[in-house]
């Protein structure tokens, strides 16, 4: 008996990257700059806005390079303590 094979498709499998960075901080820091672009109401905001958004992207598009996942990755790094203590469980059998 043959063993059955499935396809794995790669773009079933890939991370879901907008505009070469990952999706929800591409899209949030989208929105910080349009938000700082029409509430502004100036020219300087206005170029300051694009300025943000030009090099948060520039960024994101790196970071999304390097690791599709590299947010959450950071995130969970984050949580982690700084120094867990030597200690056995008390099921633990010598």
């Amino acid at each position: 008996m043959a063993l059955t094979r499935t396809p794995i498709y790669r773009a079933t499998t890939r991370s879901q990257l907008l505009l070469g960075g990952e999706r929800t901080l591409v899209l949030t820091i989208g929105m910080l700059a349009a938000i700082l672009i029409f509430s502004g109401g100036t020219l300087l905001t206005g170029v300051f806005g694009v300025f943000i958004w030009a090099a948060g992207m520039f960024v994101l598009r790196r970071m999304g390079k390097a690791d599709p996942d590299m947010s959450r990755v950071y995130m969970r790094h984050v949580k982690y303590a700084r120094y867990y203590p030597a200690r056995s469980r008390p099921t633990c059998q010598r």
